[in-house]
């Protein structure tokens, strides 16, 4: 007897579920992989939603980039290293003009929608550091190739399922791979920007594998309720009979402004009747066939319910994609508390997406780096010469004035630090430190030449608009017994 109900079937529900559980090569098979790709390109290019999403991709998954500090031991090859690697960002993609942190956006949603993505290591002519995206239909296997045994959609990997080639095919309409057509490619040379959530999963899956077909169920009600509100539209007035049937022309026989049409009254009734009517109503009244109603025909398109049901799809797409629906669509009206915690979830998301990312923009920073060392463009390097802290972008926030008073306490208490506190705004704290360094710096030098100048006294603080608490403590730093150095009269 089987005591778990979980394993149980029914006839009352769809058993889509396999008998027994296989692993992700056998899940992950090329075909349906390559047809959600598709489908997901589709929602992507034509769908609000799919818009939507790829929108908060870039604005909070990568924003203005994912930007790495170098942290080598060398305080001067960290400056050069630096400049080295924001003069390659400019100049970084072999194929395009694009920057490197355009290409981390595009990276991002291309992972989340086409399930992954390349990047090839290259150079250029003059043997310079470059790379080259290649989309993820590119990459697949031709049927009875000579690696057959040991490749799966394109990976070709060693006896203990680690990958040491990528075969990649021209960007053809062709539905059919010919291994003339493909190239291979050392695993080395080739960054694969994907998410497993499988052991042994080589290919990504995209992101709305779940909700794809609620986003179509969306898309068809939102054209179908369309189509009834404009059917609704166009009709404007409905006259109703007993018989229900209109003789002739009804807007000359029975719909009328004119007293000769007013049946069943004489002459004179139907002029005090008109003149009644003008009087009480305006020029604009209409008469009808006696015995006949006439209505302004009124749409409840789309109705409560329906948009109340859309919003639950909504919100159900949302969730499949891991982001909220407040994040993606719109703020609802949940208090500020259950707005914070929503907030965080997302957070929460993109920290772990960025988390991934970085792990793939660490070896393209060591071929960059390494590559113009090697060439004699870095030279007196130290031997942890890779090292480097990567900055994300600034987490979002629905109440930037209540965090930033909850950070300065937290900072004044010493429950965080600068790193903390800059790392939150996706900034290096050394630069921020070492600029409010030389802004005070440049103050002190401001205020004795003003001084001079206008003969009065200006000082630093003045210029910098301190706190009246750090001016104080200044002064009191400045008499040495604690006085604030006033005089006694």
């Amino acid at each position: 007897m089987n005591l778990w109900e979980g394993a149980q079937t029914s006839h009352a529900r769809s058993n889509k579920a396999p008998n027994r559980p296989v692993g992700a090569k056998t899940d992950n098979k090329p075909g349906p992989m390559r047809t959600m790709t598709a489908r997901a390109r589709h929602i992507e290019q034509n769908n609000a939603v799919g818009q939507a999403i790829a929108t908060a991709l870039e604005s909070y998954g990568t924003h203005t980039g994912i930007n790495p500090v170098p942290a080598t031991s060398s305080d001067s090859f960290n400056k050069r290293a630096l400049e080295v690697w924001d003069q390659w960002c400019e100049v970084c993609d072999v194929g395009s003009r694009l920057h490197f942190y355009q290409i981390q956006a595009l990276i991002d949603v291309r992972v989340f929608f086409d399930r992954d993505i390349f990047t090839l290591l290259t150079f250029n002519d003059e043997f310079l550091p470059r790379i080259q995206l290649i989309e993820s239909h590119r990459c697949g296997s031709v049927v009875n190739s000579s690696n057959d045994s040991r490749e799966f959609d394109g990976v070709i990997v060693d006896d203990r399922g680690r990958p040491v080639q990528y075969r990649f095919f021209e960007d053809t309409e062709s539905q059919f791979l010919r291994e003339e057509d493909s190239v291979l490619k050392d695993a080395n040379d080739v960054v694969i920007h994907f998410e497993p959530t499988r052991v042994g999963q080589v290919r990504g899956v995209s992101k709305l594998k779940a909700v794809i077909n609620a986003i179509q169920d969306l898309d068809e009600l939102e054209k179908a309720e369309m189509k009834t509100a404009k059917k609704h539209a166009l009709i404007a007035e409905i006259i109703s009979n007993l018989s229900g049937e209109v003789e002739g022309d009804p807007t000359k026989e029975r719909f009328s402004t004119e007293t000769k049409t007013i049946q069943g009254e004489s002459d004179e009734e139907a002029k005090e009747i008109l003149e009644f009517y003008r009087e009480s109503f305006g020029e604009e009244v209409k008469y009808v066939k006696r015995g006949d109603k006439y209505e302004l025909a009124t749409s409840n398109r789309p109705s409560p319910a329906w948009v109340g049901y859309v919003r639950h799809l909504l919100r159900k797409i949302c969730v499949g994609t891991g982001m909220s629906l407040e994040l993606i669509w719109e703020p609802s009206d949940q208090g500020g508390a259950t707005m914070r915690f929503q907030l965080e979830k997302d957070d929460r998301f993109f920290a772990r997406r960025q988390f991934a990312r970085i792990q793939e923009y660490k070896r393209i920073y060591r071929y960059v780096i390494g590559r113009h060392i090697d060439l004699g463009f870095l030279g007196n390097a130290p031997k942890d010469w890779f090292k480097a802290d990567w900055k994300t972008p600034k987490k979002a926030s629905v109440d930037i004035g209540r965090d930033a008073k909850a950070t300065a306490q937290n900072y004044k208490m010493g429950a965080t630090t600068l790193q903390d506190i800059h790392g939150d705004a996706g900034d290096d704290w050394r630069k921020k430190l070492g600029q409010k360094g030389e802004e005070v710096a440049y103050a002190a030098v401001l205020a004795k030449e003003l001084s001079e100048k206008y003969r009065i006294e200006i000082t630093r603080e003045e210029i910098l608009q301190l706190d009246e608490n750090e001016i104080s403590a200044k002064a009191k730093e400045g008499s040495g017994d604690g006085n604030t150095g006033g005089n006694d009269e």
